[in-house]
């Protein structure tokens, strides 16, 4: 994350007391990480966020900025001319999911590197075409009793 970023989060967690273990809204981190990357980004990037505000996740957050940083860095690269992002986030019975899709290449034109940070998170992506074109990956995010009972 960047300096702006940490002392964005750094200050929420004072205010909330709280500190980076512990719950955070996944929708305010996907949008911090996101977009300085669509400003950098050459070409026009259609964005959705389809993360309700009150969903929250207890996972490591700067290990899932690094995760979401990187995703979303391989849709961009992917989307030379432009193109669609959506990024969707739900509470299941696993945990909470998210999703990043995109309109660039398929399935078979990309490398799935991860940094370390995945499996520090206890969560494996699950990749798919997406029928308009393009790639999806989901992350289950375990809630934080699952992670601790896997250690």
């Amino acid at each position: 994350m960047s300096d702006k970023h940490n002392r964005f989060f750094q200050a929420a967690d004072e205010r909330l007391g709280t500190s980076r273990q512990r719950s955070c809204s996944l929708a305010v981190l996907v949008e911090c990480v996101v977009s300085p990357l669509l400003r950098e980004h050459p070409t026009p990037i259609l964005f959705e966020l389809n993360v309700p505000i009150d969903l929250v996740t207890t996972t490591d957050q700067a290990r899932l900025a690094d995760v979401v940083r990187s995703l979303v860095k391989s849709s961009l690269e992917q989307m030379t001319e432009g193109g669609e992002l959506t990024v969707t986030g739900c509470q299941t019975s696993h945990g909470v999911e998210l999703e990043i899709a995109d309109t660039g290449g398929d399935l078979d034109s990309r490398g799935h590197k991860f940094s370390i940070a995945v499996a520090a998170l206890g969560c494996k992506p699950q990749w798919q075409s997406c029928p308009q074109g393009g790639v999806a990956v989901t992350l289950t995010l375990p809630f934080q009793d699952s992670v601790r009972k896997a250690a």
